[in-house]
């Protein structure tokens, strides 16, 4: 039974906004809150050329402090393992409980707050979070970060360590595995007084890892069902690729990534409907046949958000979570992903909707599945207001973490959030120019209606593998995005494209910590440090490719203009302006400059294999392409689809690329994922009407 009378407005269904009358939004330029500047700083300091190796013999020691402490261990074992691959020299770790058995003239690491570091004056408690600072004093080297984090672990002393190895030892991590490592074989090491100290510019650095490899506590878990799917298109087992995925963290340690603030904003009423569906129907969304029925798909229930009883309910929730875990920094608020059920579109609800919000296709229910409506943003936005408030009376420092995404991502015309939210703006995509700048847009209409933004895009989903590349692009809009208040970001997810979206994925990690550094000279670093003699020419690549993937989003197809039976599936949308843009000249083309580097490449072992690792990119988008084109030719005309040597050639095509992807995954494993792109074709069936034969999986 619904608390409301019949004849009350919560059950008056429609589908008429009846919000404020206020005009719509004008975009102009978001206010620029902060300038592009380094946190890095360098001073002049005395002292002698540290020795630390001769003739591949260690002259140091590794000392941290004395009792328990994974972090500090774990960030002394990184420089143990690269000093010993760059000079053979296997330095030992002691806590410095026993330094007295060790010779005074010994040259000593130091690593954290010891208690050598404090008497040397050598502390990060200055520095926020994540921070570092590096410093010689004498005999001795300081290596101290400041690992004090909100509700997380955080790995400032660890970021030390990476920044001592990448600025005065010439270590690079440019994708995951020994080849992405990048360091110079020398037996003997020296050290030059320094006295450096770096922080991140913003709290939040997430790149989410979509393989289960050690790097953030919640990514440390069995492969699942996405995974599944496409391991058993390639004949490949589970444990297999768990062995292969288990060191993927490295790299996203090595380039700082990580979070001094644990910020929620996941959907977070998953068990609304089980605790509350019968007892309190009214707290779910009213439907166009008068029900508020959620068990089709309990987890992610819609709410009636304009139900004040509803409200007070989550914010008591929040409360007594806050009450019992001190240590908790934030909580979500965010609505469930998805659902089979429609938004509440009670008399209520719509009176939070105003008339000139922008149109949007949404689902309302049984009936009216893709709905033209406006923007539910100012209706969330007074929801997520309402709990805030109420929280913030009992708890002012603590946040909450609340989506703009979905029917809400637009920026709200009138409702405004108080201090204590934080929103995760789900935008920025780079296949589309127009959807970039309407998203840009976006983003500096919501800096007037939230003080605490979040960048949460999902652009590393697009492309399905292909060698999409947007370095500068991508880069402009986090220095944007900075600027205007970013307070971090979190991308959802890095696919492990490395071979064609690498230099994406490092850039994007290096701004994320300093948003100030220069894109091309990142760009040529990156070329320089993996390629030697033959970055030029694969500088060229990257700009090519570059060219044609901005091309590709300039030119994005006018969906109007293409079959239903394409346009009907993002992933079929896709393909076909991902092979239309990279055609077989184009290939040609970029093969012919991977040859050229390897011709400049020479001798040198390891830069001509890191050639070939980007090359599997070309032999992934050829294998892919041709298969591809003939099946959307196949769905669009049904005598094409119905033509037996059509299908007979699919066939062949599709036997022919499984042989190509097993290759590149038992021999260039972290050059191209395969995962997410073939996980997509499995749960669309695609290319089984044509007679093949996708596995099933649980």
């Amino acid at each position: 039974m619904s608390a409301f009378a019949k004849d009350s407005p919560h059950n008056k269904w429609g589908i008429k906004p009846l919000g404020p009358n206020v005009p719509p939004l004008q975009w102009k330029s978001a206010v620029n809150k902060r300038s592009l500047k380094s946190n890095f700083k360098s001073q002049p300091v005395s002292g002698k050329v540290l020795l630390l190796a001769r003739d591949s013999q260690p002259l140091a020691t590794l000392v941290i402090p004395s009792g328990e402490n994974d972090s500090i261990r774990e960030a002394a074992m990184v420089l143990q393992t690269m000093w010993e691959k760059i000079s053979g020299a296997k330095f030992p770790i002691v806590m410095e409980s026993e330094l007295a058995t060790l010779p005074k003239e010994q040259v000593l690491i130091s690593l954290g707050a010891t208690l050598l570091a404090q008497k040397a004056g050598v502390s990060a408690v200055d520095l926020q979070p994540e921070g570092y600072r590096l410093r010689t004093v004498g005999n001795n080297v300081f290596i101290v970060g400041n690992d004090d984090g909100k509700g997380v672990d955080v790995h400032g002393t660890r970021n030390g360590v990476y920044a001592l190895l990448e600025r005065h030892f010439d270590c690079r991590w440019l994708w995951p595995g020994e080849l992405g490592e990048v360091y110079s074989r020398k037996s003997t090491l020296v050290l030059n007084p320094l006295n450096e100290q770096d922080e991140p510019a913003v709290e939040v650095r997430n790149l989410r890892n979509y393989y289960p490899g050690e790097f953030y506590p919640n990514s440390r878990r069995q492969p699942h069902r996405q995974h599944k799917a496409a391991l058993a298109q390639l004949d490949r087992s589970v444990e297999g690729f768990v062995e292969n995925v288990i060191g993927s963290g490295t790299w996203f340690e090595a380039m700082g990534l990580g979070q001094s603030f644990d910020l929620q904003y996941k959907h977070a009423y998953g068990n609304l409907w089980e605790k509350y569906g019968k007892k309190h129907p009214e707290y779910f969304a009213l439907q166009s046949d008068g029900s508020r029925d959620q068990s089709a798909a309990p987890h992610q229930a819609r709410l009636d958000v304009s139900n004040d009883e509803l409200v007070k309910v989550i914010a008591a929730d929040l409360i007594a979570r806050f009450e019992k875990d001190p240590t908790l920094a934030s909580l979500s608020i965010s609505p469930n992903d998805g659902g089979r059920t429609g938004f509440c579109m009670c008399e209520v609800c719509r009176r939070f909707d105003p008339p000139n919000a922008p149109e949007i296709t949404l689902n309302l229910g049984k009936g009216h599945g893709a709905d033209k409506y406006v923007s539910l943003s100012d209706r969330y936005v007074t929801f997520y207001a309402k709990i805030a408030e109420i929280v913030q009376k009992k708890f002012p420092d603590r946040k909450l973490g609340a989506y703009a995404y979905s029917a809400y991502k637009t920026p709200p015309l009138y409702a405004k959030l108080p201090s204590n939210v934080i929103v995760g703006f789900v935008g920025l995509g780079y296949l589309s120019e127009k959807d970039r700048q309407s998203d840009l847009q976006n983003w500096d209409l919501w800096t007037s209606a939230a003080s605490n933004l979040m960048l949460r895009p999902n652009a590393f989903y697009g492309g399905l593998g292909y060698p999409v590349l947007y370095p500068h692009q991508l880069g402009m809009d986090i220095k944007h995005c900075y600027q205007t208040g970013m307070m971090g970001a979190d991308f959802d997810s890095l696919m492990h494209n490395w071979g064609g979206q690498g230099l994406n994925y490092y850039v994007l990690a290096k701004l994320l910590w300093d948003p100030s550094q220069d894109i091309d000279a990142l760009i040529n670093d990156y070329c320089n440090a993996g390629f030697g003699a033959a970055s030029p020419t694969i500088q060229k690549y990257f700009s090519t490719l570059e060219k044609l993937t901005t091309q590709l989003a300039q030119n994005a197809v006018d969906w109007e203009d293409v079959s239903d039976a394409v346009a009907n599936r993002s992933q079929y949308r896709q393909l076909r302006v991902l092979t239309d843009c990279f055609t077989d000249s184009n290939l040609d083309q970029l093969q012919g400059m991977l040859d050229q580097a390897k011709t400049q490449a020479s001798s040198d072992k390891i830069i001509l294999n890191r050639i070939k690792f980007l090359e599997q990119a070309i032999r992934y988008t050829r294998a892919e392409s041709k298969p591809a084109r003939l099946f959307l030719k196949m769905i669009s005309d049904k005598s094409a689809g119905a033509d037996p040597a059509n299908r007979k050639q699919l066939i062949k095509d599709l036997q022919e690329r499984k042989t190509v992807f097993q290759d590149i995954y038992d021999n260039h494993f972290y050059s191209q994922s395969l995962i997410n792109s073939m996980y997509r074709e499995w749960s669309n069936e695609m290319w089984q009407e044509f007679g093949w034969e996708l596995p099933r999986v649980d």
